[in-house]
């Protein structure tokens, strides 16, 4: 039975399309407003804002979403009752708890604060059929054996397994090497990994270290940046990208390899940072139980230039950027703050350095940046003049700023965390 609702809605995705972006804008409005009267009514903070213009809703973010859980949610649930059970499941490694037929988890906690995430079997099931019809390149007819590296297994995946759709879990904690041979073994056709493992498999696919030939990799979890494109795509013959958070399905690349906003699901409200670049500030239709409502990401996207002739009506994004903290703050010629944003140090670092190079860029406060690579010092040396070159044409003034220029023969690897390549460090600017 929970095949065929999976199946209900992925067929249901594939249908909902629109030929114009003027008839996408009039489905959201009608589901914005079934949203608030079906799903925001029943949950005792959000009621009490039905009758006022939605864009004078308060923002959300996920410290005021913990504070206020209780409130928000529409299944009368406790929050300190689903961190114990949460933490519990991190504990032993077990994810399988549930709290009734609620599934429960932890956010990752890049931004500082672990937030708790609840899902309804319906809601699960409605990600899942969501996910399949837009990643899926061949359908649902042709034979699939898809590698899927996560931070924890979910049953949700085995529930949608057939005798044409198969999925083996890699998970995140588990020793690296010893998955290079289950993978040669398993010969997935898909893999679905974050930017980081997705680096690692290319690098030992490039090395005849690995025999696997997908027909579709996936980037998932964390920034795809374009170093690591470069390198991923010399190992494997299609790579796509998934914009996946605890907040909801985000983004998906469509068929002709553009990222767009999955808008059939989610309401956007860009918080513009300049002509391109962008906070996103969602609202997810399909989010019933711990609804997400004007909830302000900490990413950073950028709006695609060129129109995209997919069909697809969502927004064409460029890439996400990253982080807001994955950028740094120096001071310009009048001693006021300037932002440097990261994509612009990432492609920087993209043209100086060896692709097969990883790197940290850190500004440890007002004055002092780390350049740390597997490479040589005098890369590295190069590397630091081209992105000192880029400071002073974005109006900095580098006179008083200083460097360290580390080499290392290769950078610690933790796929259990989110990896972040350029960071300013809290109390910086």
């Amino acid at each position: 039975m929970r095949l065929l609702k999976i199946l209900w809605y992925y067929w249901r995705t594939k249908r909902l399309t629109f030929s114009c972006r003027a008839d996408l804008e009039a489905y959201q409005r009608k589901q914005l407003e079934k949203f608030k009267q079906r799903v925001l009514s029943k949950s005792p903070y959000f009621s009490r804002f039905i009758k006022q213009p939605f864009d004078t809703w308060p923002l959300m973010n996920k410290q005021l979403m913990m504070a206020n859980f209780d409130q928000m949610n529409t299944a009368n649930l406790n929050s300190q009752a689903l961190l114990a059970l949460a933490q519990q499941s991190e504990q032993k490694r077990d994810f399988s708890a549930k709290m009734g037929k609620f599934s429960v988890g932890l956010s990752s906690g890049t931004s500082g604060q672990r937030g708790i995430f609840v899902v309804s079997p319906k809601e699960q099931q409605i990600w899942a059929g969501g996910i399949l019809a837009k990643m899926l390149p061949r359908g649902l007819w042709k034979e699939e054996r898809v590698a899927l590296f996560l931070r924890a297994d979910n049953h949700l995946y085995h529930s949608t397994k057939s005798h044409r759709l198969t999925f083996r879990f890699y998970g995140l904690f588990d020793n690296f090497q010893q998955q290079i041979q289950s993978l040669d073994d398993y010969q997935p056709t898909i893999i679905i990994a974050p930017a980081q493992v997705l680096r690692a498999l290319a690098t030992e696919k490039l090395n005849d270290k690995l025999t696997v030939n997908p027909i579709l990799v996936i980037s998932v979890a964390e920034v795809l940046e374009e170093q690591d494109k470069k390198l991923i795509k010399q190992a494997f013959n299609q790579l796509a990208e998934v914009y996946q958070a605890t907040e909801g399905f985000l983004a998906a690349t469509c068929p002709l390899g553009t990222l767009h906003l999955n808008e059939e699901f989610i309401y956007i409200e860009p918080h513009w940072l300049d002509e391109d670049r962008f906070i996103p500030i969602i609202t997810d239709f399909t989010r019933q139980t711990q609804p997400i409502v004007r909830y302000q990401l900490d990413d950073i996207l950028v709006r695609s230039q060129t129109p995209c002739q997919c069909g697809w009506q969502g927004m064409a994004i460029s890439h996400i950027e990253g982080r807001c903290d994955d950028q740094l703050v120096l001071t310009d010629q009048h001693g006021k703050p300037l932002t440097i944003f990261a994509d612009y140090c990432s492609r920087v670092i993209a043209n100086t350095l060896p692709l097969t190079c990883d790197y940290r860029l850190i500004q440890h406060n007002d004055q002092c940046i780390e350049l740390i690579g597997s490479c040589s010092k005098e890369q590295l040396s190069q590397c630091q003049q081209a992105l000192t070159a880029h400071f002073i044409q974005q109006g900095a003034k580098v006179d008083a700023l200083s460097w360290k220029l580390t080499s290392v023969v290769t950078l610690p690897k933790d796929f259990a965390q989110k990896r972040r390549r350029i960071i300013r460090e809290r109390g910086s600017q």
